[in-house]
C-alpha cells in the first residue's frame, strides 16, 4: 500500500488505464464558518493535451452554488482568476486552493443545495 499524498495534493489519478495521468479526482473540505462547512466536495479534473501550458478542465461532482460554476458543475475558466490567468508554473493544487479561498469569501455565501451530485 502506498502512503497518502502530501497534504494539499490531489489523490492519485483515476484507475481507468490513465497512464498519461489526464483524469484526476479532487476533494475540497468546505471551509469552517461558511455555507460550505461540514461538507466534502468532489471534483473531476481533466488535464488536456496542452496541460500544463493550458489550464485543466474542472467540474464539481458534488452540487455547489458558486459564481464560477454552471448548472452542470463545470467551473468557467473565465470566471476563476487562476484559470483565466493560467501560467506554466501553476498546478492543480493552485486551482483547488483558489476554489477553497472563493468558498471562504463572504461574496460566496449563498444557500447551498442538499448533498447530491450533478
Amino acid at each position: 500500500m502506498s502512503p497518502p499524498p502530501p497534504k494539499g495534493y490531489p489523490p492519485p489519478p483515476l484507475p481507468d488505464n490513465d497512464s498519461l495521468m489526464v483524469n484526476w479526482r479532487g476533494t475540497i473540505f468546505g471551509p469552517a464558518n461558511s455555507p460550505f462547512a461540514d461538507r466534502i466536495y468532489s471534483l473531476e479534473i481533466t488535464c488536456g493535451d496542452s496541460y500544463p501550458h493550458a489550464p485543466p478542465l474542472v467540474r464539481f461532482k458534488t452540487k455547489v452554488v458558486l459564481p464560477c460554476v454552471n448548472d452542470r458543475g463545470v467551473v468557467d475558466p473565465r470566471s476563476l482568476p487562476v484559470l483565466a490567468n493560467w501560467g506554466y508554473s501553476m498546478t492543480i493544487e493552485t486551482v483547488l486552493q483558489a476554489l477553497y479561498n472563493l468558498m471562504s469569501q463572504p461574496s460566496a455565501r449563498r444557500v447551498q443545495p442538499e448533498d447530491s451530485e450533478y
